[in-house]
């Protein structure tokens, strides 16, 4: 970080030339300037300058912190991942829900998972929680082994709405649901005690897929193709299909719809 650098994050009340500084440390592949950024992402005042109140009556996404912590993210020396975690000890960082969100889905970049991020997501993965959508997101990107882990204990946690998880299952699992980590993590999911309404709607976002009846936004998340799935995919798709045609109440319709589809993966190759 240069003096000038310095003196901008410090002092400087220009909101943009304040964004143009943190992103360039940020994503400086000089292990001193995410460093020397990192004490300044916990600072009240500066988190104030760069993003002033009316900023934060919008989505999170929409911040200009937002662009600091993605360069922070996507910068792969150690000292930019570090500062990144540093953030979930900050307690000012924490005092405003969009950046609670933010620092949520850009952990998700970390692979895998460290400590600090399983223990921050699992923090706001909380019953019925306004970020909890938000964690199932991050972990969903992650699917390291630690973010899988975390998933299936918030799949399982009777505490969470039987809405929320079908919400999770349709709109975050639907249109990964070729992912290999993924599918072990349901199929895991399925082999522990849960409730058999869960295990339904696990199968029915694997197997099935209701344009019209899940959805009410203009452009709903769409399943890969099958035919896309790799071997390893396939067996766990086969395995989850098998476990809920014999332990689980799926219903005329979705059984056959899953005898199709195991049928249907029989003999085909990937494109």
């Amino acid at each position: 970080m240069t003096p000038q650098q310095k003196t901008v994050l410090a002092e400087d009340t220009d909101a943009r030339q304040l964004k143009q500084v943190a992103t360039d440390l940020a994503g400086s592949q000089l292990a001193a300037d995410p460093a020397a950024l990192a004490p300044f992402l916990g600072q009240a005042g500066f988190l104030a300058r760069l993003d002033p109140a009316p900023a934060y009556e919008g989505a999170y996404t929409g911040l200009r912190l937002a662009r600091v912590l993605r360069n922070l993210a996507n910068n792969p020396i150690p000292a930019a991942r570090e500062a990144l975690l540093e953030l979930t000890e900050t307690p000012t960082f924490e005092d405003h829900v969009l950046r609670i969100q933010l620092l949520i889905h850009n952990l998700a970049v970390v692979r895998p998972a460290p400590p600090r991020a399983i223990v921050y997501w699992k923090r706001y993965a909380t019953a019925n929680g306004i970020v909890a959508f938000d964690v199932v997101q991050a972990l969903v990107e992650n699917q390291s082994p630690p973010a899988m882990t975390l998933l299936e204990s918030i799949l399982t946690n009777p505490g969470h709405t039987q809405s929320n998880i079908t919400a999770w299952l349709r709109q975050i699992i639907l249109p990964k649901r070729n992912d290999i980590p993924l599918l072990a993590c349901c199929h895991q999911t399925l082999l522990h005690p849960v409730s058999n309404e869960t295990g339904v709607r696990i199968v029915e976002a694997l197997f099935d897929y209701d344009r019209e009846g899940w959805y009410r936004s203009c452009s709903p998340p769409e399943p890969p193709p099958f035919a896309l799935a790799l071997p390893v995919a396939r067996e766990h798709l086969e395995a989850i299909g098998a476990h809920g045609l014999a332990h689980l109440p799926l219903g005329e319709k979705l059984a056959a719809k899953v005898k199709a589809t195991v049928k249907s993966m029989h003999g085909q190759k990937p494109q």
